[in-house]
């Protein structure tokens, strides 16, 4: 990677990190995911089924599927759109910078921001695991973790693809929109 993507792409990453609206964002998937999971722990137990971090796992599958994408894209979509509507874009690609350069710099803020709220979701549902003592294996829920990772990445990268196709941000986050119902 050249110096001057890296330093954009840092930029990008630090930005979004301390993002209010990823920080909310982060905070509710963890708020969700630990409700998740102390609701399926505390139904297992009254009904004698099954404890353990695989439950746990199935319970945030429908969480995950719903949440995760619709996240990611309009976070995606929104990051390169908005920059291109203040004309950041246009300022970016007039210095030794291709598009192609400021896209990887903006993939690279999505990232950042999808493996906040992917870490504070797990890990707010494995603390709460944890404190009511579910023990047993965690591979699975750490499985499961990475490829909730990796769909977030991919739906993000799916949103800055739909925001360098779209010039506008409301047109490019109604498209963002319209291909979660689609893929949903």
């Amino acid at each position: 990677m050249r110096a001057p993507v890296a330093v954009l792409a840092l930029h990008e990453a630090r930005d979004t990190a301390r993002n209010r609206s990823v920080l909310v964002y982060a905070a509710a998937f963890a708020l969700l995911c630990g409700a998740t999971a102390y609701g399926g722990v505390a139904a297992a137990r009254y009904v004698g089924g099954e404890i353990g971090f695989g439950p746990t796992a199935a319970a945030l599958v429908d969480l995950v599927v719903l949440f995760i994408p619709l996240l990611a894209l309009v976070v995606g979509t929104m990051s390169l759109a908005r920059d291109r509507e203040r004309g950041n874009v246009a300022y970016l690609v007039a210095l030794p910078m291709t598009l192609g350069d400021v896209v990887t710099a903006k993939l690279a803020g999505v990232g950042v921001a999808m493996t906040i709220v992917v870490c504070a979701g797990f890990g707010a549902a494995a603390a709460i695991c944890a404190a009511v003592g579910v023990g047993g294996d965690a591979s699975g829920f750490l499985a499961f973790a990475g490829e909730t990772w990796l769909l977030a990445l991919v739906m993000g990268a799916l949103g800055v693809l739909i925001a360098t196709v779209v010039r506008r941000a409301p047109a490019a986050l109604g498209v963002a929109i319209g291909t979660w119902l689609a893929l949903t």
